[in-house]
């Protein structure tokens, strides 16, 4: 099968999609609607008597987490689908791969690998559909080129 041609050359929300890595492949995660990732690197601020400044920034440890947002489909809950463990499992819990793949070609844009949940909340609001946030820290995180090569 052909790659289709794309002449849009920014991704947006209707572009991509969202999957967990599941027995080998990717199942997608329904009714996404958000995807926060962040990375730290934890620096220290070296100083120097004599100076006001700041002299060097040193990394002491590097953090990646993300915080993805969803709308609570009735049979199919982060909980449910076993991405978020309930707390009597949380020490047993399986590291997931979290991936965003280009929804046209099918090919990874970013790839969370051994992700572990930190938090979890539900929002519960008078007229609004019931949401559902949780924050994973990552192990580490793959960016791909518009081939699907690693980058």
């Amino acid at each position: 099968m052909a790659t289709p041609t794309i002449k849009q050359t920014v991704h947006s929300g209707n572009t991509v999609r969202i999957g967990i890595k599941k027995e080998g492949s990717i199942a997608i995660i329904g009714r996404a609607s958000n995807l926060t990732p962040s990375e730290r690197f934890n620096l220290e601020r070296v100083p120097e008597i004599g100076e006001i400044k700041p002299v060097e920034n040193i990394a002491l440890r590097y953090e990646g987490s993300f915080t993805i947002t969803k709308f609570k489909i009735i049979k199919n809950s982060l909980k449910q689908q076993g991405i978020v463990p309930s707390a009597d499992k949380v020490l047993s819990a399986d590291l997931l791969d979290f991936t965003v793949l280009n929804k046209i070609t099918g090919k990874p844009i970013t790839t969370f690998i051994g992700c572990s949940c930190e938090d979890f909340r539900e929002t519960i609001a008078a007229n609004a559909i019931i949401g559902e946030d949780a924050t994973f820290f990552y192990l580490n995180r793959i960016d791909y080129d518009e081939n699907g090569q690693a980058l």
